[in-house]
């Protein structure tokens, strides 16, 4: 990488931080620039590093579903199960999203499927909330655990299932309001 390169060789460390103080390397995963991180690597860039919410180069790829600069990061012995500081992982935040891809990597990877998040939701919990159905059966196929329910608040006690019966409902309902309003995309 050229634009590397020349960097360095001006002074820029490889783990120069923006205004933002994101590390290049969490940018570079965030847009899915698979060649930069593969250059911040070599230029021996901290993956490990994060930015003020506590998220990593590895968790913005995730959560952006760029599958392939997840396993790079993985490979370079990125921490899959880091969390942010609101306890999200990078399994939990591509679950939430619908990133298959960056899910089915995730999994491959090891990453625990029964992960928690502050709140004590699974990645299959929140995969059912937001209507990712393709998330849920990669989930469910490498062996998340459907009887886990959440820990804390409003849902505390839910398991999945049920989380589908009231989203269900709140769709009825809302297809028969005088009032439109949309949930997730749905009408």
């Amino acid at each position: 990488m050229i634009g590397i390169r020349y960097c360095i060789k001006q002074g820029a460390g490889p783990d120069t931080r923006n205004a933002k103080n994101n590390p290049a390397i969490l940018l570079a995963a965030h847009h899915g620039h698979s060649s930069v991180v593969d250059a911040l690597i070599k230029y021996k860039a901290d993956f490990h590093a994060c930015n003020d919410d506590g998220a990593t180069a590895l968790y913005q790829a995730a959560a952006n579903g760029h599958a392939d600069v997840v396993r790079r990061l993985a490979n370079a012995n990125a921490n899959i199960e880091a969390h942010t500081k609101s306890h999200l992982t990078p399994l939990i935040t591509a679950a939430q999203n619908g990133k298959v891809a960056a899910v089915e990597a995730l999994l491959d990877l090891r990453a625990d499927a029964n992960s928690r998040n502050a709140m004590g939701a699974t990645p299959l919990h929140l995969s059912v909330f937001g209507s990712h159905a393709e998330c849920v059966r990669v989930l469910l196929d490498k062996g998340a655990n459907a009887s886990l329910s959440i820990k804390k608040g409003a849902l505390a006690g839910t398991v999945p299932h049920e989380v589908c019966a009231l989203l269900s409902t709140l769709i009825l309902i809302a297809q028969s309001a005088s009032v439109p309003w949309r949930l997730n995309g749905s009408n």
